[in-house]
């Protein structure tokens, strides 16, 4: 994680100010960066969660989940094998971004999907946390709403990044 946290604010670095944008994980790397770098990020957008402490998600489903097959982790997943997804398990459950949500001083949306239960409760803690943060969540989606709900997930980053160009 603090790898990734560290190639993104390189990049951020160059380009300044950058609209962010993560999901699931990439949605924990996106709000370090803006937490920890403010004058980095124009807006923030977190998709999928993210997962604010450890120990929120439930010891139960983490149980499941590392027992997931190597098959199973690449028909759903962009991992390569299980000890990626083990690696990815374990960088969720030792992610803290309780001290850096409050830091978050840019505009921010929290994007979830309805059916993904799992991130749900985390998407509204997370907005919660955040000043003045907006949740939307999208009917019908679950968490990969960026693969599977591409144009809700397109027309509502879209609006929120240019709201000039919002639609009515």
């Amino acid at each position: 994680m603090t790898a990734a946290v560290e190639s993104v604010t390189g990049i951020a670095r160059g380009l300044r100010p950058v609209h962010l944008c993560g999901h699931s994980l990439g949605a924990i790397v996106a709000t370090r960066v803006a937490g920890e770098n403010p004058d980095l990020v124009a807006r923030l957008i977190l998709s999928g969660g993210p997962e604010i402490a450890p120990g929120t998600t439930s010891q139960r489903r983490l149980r499941i989940e590392r027992h997931r097959p190597g098959w199973l982790v690449r028909a759903t997943s962009d991992l390569p094998d299980r000890n990626g997804w083990i690696d990815m398990l374990d960088a969720l459950q030792t992610s803290d971004l309780s001290y850096v949500l409050p830091q978050i001083t840019v505009p921010t949306l929290v994007l979830c999907g309805k059916r993904d239960r799992a991130s749900l409760p985390d998407a509204r803690r997370t907005t919660a946390a955040i000043p003045g943060a907006h949740l939307s969540v999208v009917p019908h989606a679950g968490h990969l709403l960026p693969v599977t709900a591409p144009h809700a997930f397109n027309a509502i980053a879209r609006g929120f990044l240019n709201p000039e160009c919002r639609q009515t």
